[in-house]
């Protein structure tokens, strides 16, 4: 199963073609987001692959991601509403939880299903660890873009803050060409020990109690932090040709241009480099 309930749909985009390539391998997928639409013009129907969009959840979400638009586009100009817009992915996390674990039709769906993966869109789309307990699935993690801050301190992982700048709030400065300052240095060490807290002391209690009243009552769900840790394998979609080159353990692994459509042949590149 690949799990993308707390994303836009560029993160469908993202991780479909993943969905594909493991589907024409004979096994069965799942896509569970709140997008019906086939991400690419050259996706074609698989048997193989299942696009769930639990009805209750997909209309409470769209709803929600319209409004948390509009409030980033209208709120860019103060650095708090920025701050903001990604602090109130906890509750936004904590919401979906929720609605979906309290939907009747999509409990009725966890009864009848049974996943031995689940692949997880790491932005904050935690509920599917308490799935993956359920299911006594292994888990991936996919990060549709580069290291988030959260998922450093959450997986053990390398800053490297001592010359690539904060992903989320890189700071001023010409960080790409003249290094970061040491501000920015700081910055980039504090903010995932940061996301860390808020996820220790907040966010994993919420999810927590809603696991021990929703899936707990059909089987034991051990903490989502030590779910976590048993995380086998971390996909990126970057590369160190487009992005820094990063220090990165074994188990994580960069997949840059998945998304990519390779249906198109003999394109002249320098022509369209230059009419761009």
């Amino acid at each position: 199963m690949c799990s993308s309930d707390l994303a836009s749909y560029s993160h469908k985009i993202a991780m479909w073609p993943l969905a594909e390539s493991l589907a024409a391998r004979g096994h069965q997928i799942t896509f569970l987001s709140a997008f019906d639409k086939k991400p690419t013009p050259s996706s074609k129907e698989n048997a193989n692959i299942t696009d769930y969009n639990p009805k209750m959840f997909t209309e409470w979400f769209l709803s929600a991601d319209e409004e948390y638009a509009k409030s980033i586009f209208n709120g860019r100009s103060s650095l708090l509403t920025k701050i903001m817009d990604w602090v109130i992915m906890f509750d936004l996390g904590v919401e979906i939880c929720e609605k979906q674990l309290q939907d009747p039709e999509f409990i009725a769906w966890v009864h009848r299903s049974k996943f031995d993966l689940i692949i997880i869109d790491v932005l904050f789309n935690d509920c599917a660890y308490g799935l993956a307990a359920h299911f006594k699935a292994a888990t991936i993690a996919y990060s549709t873009s580069t290291l988030y801050p959260w998922t450093t301190e959450q997986f053990g992982l390398q800053t490297d803050a001592s010359w690539i700048p904060d992903t989320v709030f890189p700071g001023t400065g010409d960080a790409y060409g003249g290094g970061v300052s040491f501000l920015q240095r700081v910055w980039g060490t504090l903010h995932p020990m940061l996301w860390q807290f808020g996820r220790s002391w907040f966010y994993y209690g919420k999810l927590d109690a809603i696991f021990a009243d929703t899936l707990g009552k059909i089987g034991n769900i051990p903490p989502i932090a030590e779910i976590e840790q048993k995380t086998s394998l971390m996909l990126i979609n970057t590369h160190f040709s487009e992005d820094y080159a990063r220090s990165l353990p074994p188990f994580v692994v960069p997949a840059g241009g998945t998304q990519c459509d390779n249906g198109k042949e003999g394109t002249d590149l320098p022509k369209v480099i230059s009419c761009a």
